[in-house]
């Protein structure tokens, strides 16, 4: 390759990745400018950092514990979603439980925009009385993820040698002991996958949040509408905010980044 395609490639993927972080570079920023510095025009990019929108917005706010929300129904959703998505899945790969309109057809349903079924949910969950509490939103959270992960796994045990399994039930193993101590750990970058998206799409999920949580199990997507008043939008708590909500699934894509990937690859070509 010649150099100056070399030098327009790595341009144009300089280029690409300003553009992505300089939103995130910019929130940071203001979260840490004291409020005269957030009005200050033109905007100054050196100035005296402070953490006391921090301070305002988890230590003398109520979002201390909306982060906790978010954190117990995203992992509690997770579990659920990734145990019983992945023993459906198991089950489709391996007794052909209808073929691909099975896993075709259970995955249109996570293509359905939350928003469209939002006041038959409302309905649902005030009728049955778990409004407002973990177990209705874990309930609605994982039912729209296990279609999802049903879809991701169905790949990996697809491509899974049956002849492994065939030689555990000749040990003595039957069909849980199969599932469990051989395609299980074999399809473990899958699952590690699987688990990555359910925690980030249930940390991200607002319209489903906003219809069955009340102040006793409010996350932070919903916790984020307090920061709009009549007295304005207080910008460098809703920066402050938005940087700590931001952490926890950019840690998570850093770490997982490459078992992301190869579990979409998997997921594709299976």
């Amino acid at each position: 390759m010649a150099i100056w395609k070399k030098i327009i490639i790595h341009a144009a993927m300089i280029a690409v990745i300003i553009f992505t972080l300089m939103p995130i570079v910019v929130m940071f920023n203001i979260s840490l400018k004291p409020l005269p510095e957030i009005l200050a025009k033109p905007t100054r990019w050196i100035f005296t950092p402070t953490f006391e929108n921090y301070r305002e917005v988890f230590l003398l706010g109520p979002y201390s514990r909306f982060l906790l929300n978010s954190i117990i129904i995203g992992v509690l959703s997770t579990i659920v979603s990734v145990a019983l998505g992945t023993m459906a899945a198991y089950a489709v790969a391996r007794y052909q439980l209808a073929g691909n309109f099975t896993a075709m057809s259970v995955f249109v349903i996570r293509m359905v925009p939350p928003i469209a079924v939002m006041t038959p949910l409302f309905l649902f969950i005030r009728t049955i009385g778990v409004g407002d509490t973990y177990f209705g939103l874990v309930f609605l959270h994982a039912a729209f993820n296990m279609p999802f992960v049903l879809w991701l796994m169905l790949g990996f045990f697809r491509d899974l040698p049956k002849e492994i399994e065939e030689a555990a039930h000749i040990d003595g193993c039957n069909q849980w002991q199969v599932f469990y101590m051989v395609a299980l750990p074999l399809a473990k970058g899958g699952v590690v996958a699987a688990a990555i998206f359910c925690l980030l799409s249930s940390w991200n999920e607002f319209p489903f949040a906003f219809i069955a949580t009340g102040s006793q199990t409010r996350t932070l997507t919903v916790a984020a509408l307090d920061f709009k008043t009549d007295e304005g939008i207080h910008f460098g708590n809703v920066m402050a905010f938005g940087t700590v909500a931001m952490l926890p699934v950019m840690i998570a894509a850093l770490v997982f980044q490459r078992r992301l990937v190869n579990a979409l690859t998997g997921a594709v070509k299976g």
